[in-house]
């Protein structure tokens, strides 16, 4: 049995991938044949697990804590954890003796393997959350998988994006309107309508036929706003297509694709929506108060459906390294997380909270293949013969951020850790983490 935190480790492959009419491949899980529990369920074959971990919440290492112990005391093999803790300690300089940490390590000695998600916060020196020897820690791969996407503005210049969605009309370009100047009422500026999230806001005149152009605000970092609600916005207006630009650069921030229906894409460079508003503003006939007249901006959609005072953990850390970057993965329909993922079957996820699940699934076969052998000799076994080269045969380097939507790659020094306290909280399973 498995123990685990998001939806990979453990299920059936070759099941298709379907939103919106379209087929995005086929997922495959690590174990195909392995028994789950689930720390987020109450009752999972026959098992009793207390719900532990809440969205907006989180929640306490205490009650993590008991239902590890629960769960090894029920006889599992592996245990995948998504999670970790937010904030280092602030009452003690120790590293590794927590209740967390101390609760796997006592797992580990009983024979249980635990892989824990190396966190999202570097690859800067004290940034992962998992740091124990005793732990393997998994850091997350960007593959050769890509959803990148473009628009042709009416002028022939091209703008790249991100995009899950079939392409405008072949051949053909149609007008842009933007959200600002689709408004009904200059008065409903209190619920941010260039989000594009509430259709009865915008003229249905003036939006059926073009492409509606939209803001990427604060709203769709916070969650309130979503991509998914702009393409049902468009698509209830009559609308050909939609682009979301992002006008204000938010750190941290990940631009991940959506599956939409419609043609639509996310413009996620500062310099080409600076490029598309200048465009649109010079092609848009105004009156002496600004109101629009006439709309002769055009475009078309392609498609691409297819520092801490504490002492340093002197570990090693991360351990080993596995997909992380835009994995499908299976969803509840009536999950909550992800408004752009609301009714689906699949979701789309990046983060370590992806890849740890994929080394849990795999030391499940090894333990299958190796009853006898302890957690400590499958961590041994899979580190010892993972791949150190990428595809063209060159070392495997960490990703560095930077302003742009370019990532820089070097290789990078060991990474050192700190670790939470009983009463700390944990955050819930994400995409971030």
């Amino acid at each position: 049995m498995v123990m685990v935190m998001e939806p990979v480790a453990a299920g059936n492959n070759g099941i298709p991938v379907r939103m919106h009419g379209y087929e995005f491949g086929k997922a495959e899980c690590m174990a195909p044949r392995a028994r789950l529990g689930i720390l987020f369920l109450m009752q999972i074959m026959g098992l009793l697990y207390t719900k532990v971990l809440y969205r907006l919440f989180g929640g306490y290492v205490s009650d993590v804590v008991a239902a590890i112990e629960q769960a090894v005391q029920d006889g599992v093999d592996v245990i995948n954890l998504s999670v970790g803790p937010n904030s280092p300690p602030s009452t003690t300089k120790t590293t590794f003796l927590n209740p967390f940490d101390a609760a796997l390590l006592s797992a580990v000695k009983a024979g249980v393997f635990v892989a824990q998600a190396a966190g999202n916060g570097g690859p800067f020196p004290k940034t992962l959350v998992s740091f124990s020897p005793w732990i393997t820690t998994v850091a997350a791969a960007v593959d050769d998988r890509r959803y990148k996407n473009h628009m042709v503005l009416g002028n022939g210049k091209e703008l790249p994006g991100l995009g899950l969605s079939p392409s405008t009309h072949a051949n053909k370009s149609f007008n842009l309107v933007s959200a600002s100047d689709a408004l009904l009422d200059s008065s409903v500026m209190k619920y941010n309508p260039l989000d594009c999230q509430r259709p009865e806001l915008l003229n249905k005149n003036l939006v059926e036929g073009r492409i509606l152009l939209c803001g990427y605000s604060f709203n769709f970092v916070s969650g309130t706003a979503s991509v998914k609600k702009v393409s049902e916005t468009a698509q209830s207006l009559g609308a050909a297509g939609f682009v979301v630009a992002v006008e204000n650069s938010y750190p941290g921030t990940k631009y991940d694709p959506v599956p939409v229906a419609i043609p639509g894409i996310l413009i996620t460079d500062v310099g080409m929506t600076k490029e598309l508003i200048e465009y649109y503003n010079c092609s848009t006939k105004r009156d002496w108060a600004g109101r629009p007249l006439e709309f002769q901006a055009t475009a078309s959609i392609a498609d691409d459906v297819k520092d801490f005072s504490f002492e340093d953990a002197d570990v090693l850390k991360p351990d080993i390294l596995a997909p992380g970057s835009l994995i499908w993965a299976a969803w509840a329909p009536n999950g909550t997380d992800d408004a752009n993922y609301l009714g689906e079957w699949f979701a789309m996820a990046s983060g370590t909270s992806m890849a740890a699940p994929h080394i849990a699934g795999i030391a499940a076969l090894v333990k299958q293949k190796h009853p006898q052998w302890s957690p400590s000799a499958i961590k041994s076994a899979l580190m010892t013969t993972a791949n150190t080269l990428d595809r063209s045969g060159r070392p495997l380097q960490a990703q560095q951020y930077s302003g742009s939507e370019i990532m820089t790659l070097s290789l990078q020094p060991r990474s050192t850790m700190e670790a939470g306290k009983s009463t700390q909280k944990l955050p819930s399973i994400q995409d971030s983490f």
